[in-house]
């Protein structure tokens, strides 16, 4: 796990950056992800973030809460496989919790303006074995009882910076 960002951190300039879901719990360190991405974004750039909900890690096949939504430290588990289900030798794989407070007070904290924040009760695929597709084609838990995906929209209301920026495998939008 590459825990610094050089890659990201050469000039070059975008108005909005997009975080695919499943991201953020490969991220040890959320605070200097969104320092960076507040760099590369020019003043009044977007940064759109659709994430899995953490809470989702959080409940088993009854859902039942079977961890706590504040733990803290990597969560290290040996696999056999990778997160696409490609066959690996055996290894250690380590992911980092997050909370939604704890992404909307990383964006903030790096100059970043938080203009909308949802939590939904739909997910892409079937996570847990009582979800159920919908009509739009989205996956549901019976009754909504918990949030599935997160959407948060942020606009940089910095004015110094790198004058903006894409970051590769993000889904920047490039400007020349």
């Amino acid at each position: 796990m590459c825990t610094t960002w050089p890659a990201y951190s050469r000039p070059s300039r975008t108005t909005w950056w997009w975080r695919r879901t499943g991201v953020l719990i490969w991220l040890p360190d959320l605070a200097e992800w969104a320092r960076v991405v507040a760099r590369l974004l020019r003043p009044g750039g977007v940064l759109f973030v659709a994430e899995f909900h953490p809470m989702q890690s959080l409940v088993d096949g009854e859902l039942r809460i079977s961890t706590s939504y504040f733990r803290t430290g990597a969560a290290d588990r040996e696999v056999a496989a990778s997160y696409t289900g490609q066959e690996l030798p055996a290894h250690v794989q380590s992911t980092w919790p997050w909370t939604v407070g704890g992404l909307v007070t990383a964006l903030a904290g790096a100059g970043l303006r938080i203009e909308r924040l949802d939590e939904l009760p739909v997910d892409l695929r079937q996570r847990h074995p009582r979800m159920a597709l919908g009509d739009d084609g989205l996956w549901r838990l019976p009754g909504d009882p918990i949030p599935l995906l997160l959407t948060c929209l942020a606009r940089s209301v910095g004015v110094g910076g790198l004058g903006g920026g894409v970051a590769e495998g993000g889904g920047g939008r490039e400007q020349r």
